[in-house]
């Protein structure tokens, strides 16, 4: 069989040639334009059909502006990540809000993480059902005029991230940021519901710089400075009527609560007396309020 045979190896179109006086030959004659970066003769966007001839794949050229785009398909939208929405006061009389794109926006603390002056946002992303449970935290980075999605970056996982909290468990003045997450999902990690707290630094932060806590029975997180010494120290509320109070990554405390009854935990200033307070949200038709003493102790819940 004498003449030449297309023949598509990867990407690359050669050439099969067969002589009466010999054996084939394959000849080569595209790669050197493909290696340097032209497609050319390549054999790009080729396949081989099943009744054996060469076919050229779909080509789309969707804004009409002479070059080839990608089209990605998918099985459904992806706008159950809800975007956050920003509003703002223009004047005594006008608001005005707009949408932020990052993956899903459950929760949202603010705090200068990187000691700009500029306050930057932290977004626990929502859980959407179709996925792994691991997902990514957002930092929208604070700048004069406000937050833009060119300065959203989402480089933090956890796993079943439920709420998230501005601390300074190392007490070396940088922001650290706790996420309270599912239960154990890896070996070594402590028992219980785990706070992961991913430390701050000159740099920023990173996905392996982290220290994991594991709170049993854990619900819902807040941060205030409730001892008053410049660092941001963390209270995890649990379902058994219980707050546990970390004053630092290894230190930690527990308040009992007249009643296990507890949904949400807050930290500010309850009674003026410039110390941060923890206040609880309960199922029934109460709070509790715990209200801050000196050196690391605690009044009689209320």
């Amino acid at each position: 069989m004498c003449g030449q045979l297309f023949l598509v190896i990867g990407l690359l179109l050669g050439t099969v040639e067969c002589r009466a006086d010999g054996p084939m030959e394959m000849v080569d004659d595209a790669f050197g334009q493909f290696a340097a970066g032209r497609l050319g003769g390549g054999g790009a966007n080729l396949y081989v059909a099943r009744d054996g001839t060469v076919r050229t794949i779909n080509r789309f050229d969707i804004n009409g502006d002479g070059h080839l785009d990608l089209v990605f398909n998918c099985t459904h939208d992806t706008y159950q990540m809800l975007p956050a929405t920003v509003g703002t006061v223009e004047s005594k009389t006008s608001t005005a809000s707009r949408e932020l794109p990052v993956e899903g926006s459950q929760r949202v603390v603010l705090g200068d993480l990187n000691k700009d002056g500029h306050l930057d946002a932290v977004f626990c992303p929502n859980a959407i059902g179709v996925h792994h449970p691991r997902r990514f935290l957002s930092i929208a980075w604070g700048n004069v005029d406000g937050w833009s999605g060119r300065r959203v970056t989402s480089g933090l996982p956890m796993h079943a991230a439920a709420s998230v909290g501005i601390v300074d468990l190392n007490h070396d003045g940088w922001p650290d940021i706790a996420v309270l997450g599912s239960v154990r999902w890896r070996v070594g990690q402590p028992a219980g519901r785990i706070v992961r707290v991913f430390r701050g630094g000159r740099l920023g932060f990173s996905a392996a710089n982290f220290v994991d806590l594991g709170v049993e029975q854990a619900a819902e997180l807040t941060s205030s400075d409730f001892d008053g010494n410049g660092a941001v120290d963390l209270a995890v509320l649990r379902t058994d009527g219980k707050v546990v109070v970390f004053w630092s990554e290894t230190e930690r405390h527990e308040v009992v609560l007249p009643a296990a009854t507890g949904l949400c935990v807050a930290g500010g200033d309850a009674d003026g007396d410039g110390r941060p307070d923890l206040v609880v949200g309960t199922s029934g038709d109460q709070l509790f309020v715990v209200r801050s003493g000196d050196k690391k102790t605690w009044r009689p819940v209320e």
